[in-house]
């Protein structure tokens, strides 16, 4: 008997992991787990969670310090060709617009006024005291831009590009309607598809997959009919004959192999149909996240401009569009705006993970007899009461990744003139770029 024993308990010892012995049934299962996620909660990751709101703590003091000391409209006014700061300067300080007068895309006057002629007239009276010759202009960002005059326009936007200042800011007014038209289509696709996907799933992957083998195989029949009646291309033809047969044949031989695998695959897409079906607000969970990921974002982007409104401008050269000064604890500010920025939005991708895989797992129970109340209500206040520490943990990780990137990326662009005689180094500059952003 003790023989038996000491053989049995040297077999057992064969196996590093228990998982590899084809013996093994698993662990014993918690009862508290039988019936679903845990009710009974604690408190995870709390130190986390008091550092995000630390986080939050600077943004909103930040914020308070710019918009007390920050005038962004005072920052971004032009200035003219006589060292003047539209609208701020003592004697151009009523005239707040630049009206630029070209002789050439290269040389040019640029005047303060008071408004944008909107029309051609003989002259244009400025607050600098010249007279230049005026011309049908539309106001942008405080500077008089040419319209229906080819060469006018030729020439701002050649000025415009000479410092960075493409037609896609300029162009913003006009395009903002269109993303936000085409932001309603989708989400008004993902809701249709998403009904539907429980119905017609099966079909639409298997009649796609056929259609696909079927076209390869016409294609091949097509080239191989041709062949035969042209002695030129026959080569060419019968090589992509046989070449989408081959194709066809792979994919069918592909079909058979994970058959099982697809089976599984469109099981799992009717469960998720059968998910939305059955807790429709779960729907409702990304559209609110992104909701308040908006609203954060108006937030960060007023925070951030009357931060910079802090700094000091100064003219360009002789361009009309000033250049900004930013000092050192400036600097630092803005640093702090741009992690904490991508922070809450790591945040809030995580936190609508949560709540729908929260959601999905009291579902999933409730298929054994587990009672459905308010699952997604219930996710939410666990997320935000017990476990936003780990989802802030899990968020300043992505955001490290994300700023350890930006920071090669600044590094490499720094480095990219000076390796370029060195292919060696120019090939590990490149590696290290690719691994880093994998």
């Amino acid at each position: 008997m003790s023989e038996n024993l000491e053989i049995s308990t040297n077999q057992s010892n064969v196996w590093d992991y228990p998982e590899e012995d084809p013996n093994y049934k698993g662990n014993s299962l918690d009862p508290i787990l039988n019936t679903g996620p845990i009710e009974e909660r604690q408190f995870t990751d709390i130190f986390w969670c008091i550092l995000y709101l630390c986080n939050w703590g600077i943004l909103i003091g930040i914020a308070v310090y710019a918009f007390k000391n920050g005038d962004p409209k005072e920052v971004f006014k032009p200035y003219d060709s006589f060292q003047n700061q539209c609208g701020v300067t003592g004697s151009v300080s009523s005239c707040p617009y630049a009206f630029i007068q070209f002789s050439t895309a290269s040389q040019y006057t640029i005047y303060c006024v008071e408004s944008c002629p909107s029309n051609n007239s003989t002259t244009l009276t400025t607050c600098d005291g010249g007279t230049p010759l005026s011309y049908q202009s539309k106001q942008f960002n405080s500077i008089c831009q040419p319209e229906d005059d080819a060469q006018l326009e030729s020439d701002f936007k050649t000025l415009s590009n000479s410092i960075g200042l493409d037609n896609s800011v300029q162009n913003i007014d006009t395009v903002w309607p269109v993303t936000l038209g085409v932001i309603a289509i989708s989400i008004i696709l993902s809701i249709i598809v998403t009904k539907l996907i429980k119905y017609f799933a099966s079909y639409v992957i298997w009649v796609t997959y056929f259609s696909f083998v079927a076209l390869l195989c016409s294609l091949g029949g097509v080239c191989f009919a041709y062949a035969k009646n042209d002695n030129i291309l026959s080569g060419w033809l019968y090589g992509i004959a046989y070449t989408s047969w081959a194709f066809a044949a792979i994919a069918l031989l592909m079909l058979i192999c994970l058959c099982s695998k697809i089976r599984i695959a469109l099981a799992v897409m009717r469960a998720a149909a059968d998910f939305t079906n059955d807790v429709m607000t779960a729907e409702l969970v990304p559209f609110g996240v992104l909701i308040v990921t908006v609203g954060f974002f108006v937030f960060w982007v007023f925070s951030c401009t009357y931060l910079i409104g802090c700094a000091t401008a100064r003219q360009n050269g002789n361009t009309p569009f000033p250049s900004i000064k930013i000092n050192e604890s400036i600097g630092w500010m803005l640093a702090a705006e741009i992690f904490g920025f991508y922070w809450n939005v790591n945040f809030a991708i995580s936190f609508c993970q949560y709540v729908i895989g929260s959601a999905c797992a009291m579902w999933y129970f409730h298929n054994l007899g587990k009672d459905l109340h308010y699952p997604i209500a219930k996710s939410i206040y666990r997320g935000m009461l017990y476990h936003s520490g780990s989802l802030a943990l899990g968020a300043f990780i992505l955001t490290m990744i994300k700023m350890i990137q930006y920071a090669f990326s600044i590094i490499y662009k720094c480095l990219k003139d000076s390796v370029m005689n060195n292919k060696a180094a120019e090939e590990i500059q490149n590696a290290v770029v690719a691994v880093v952003h994998a």
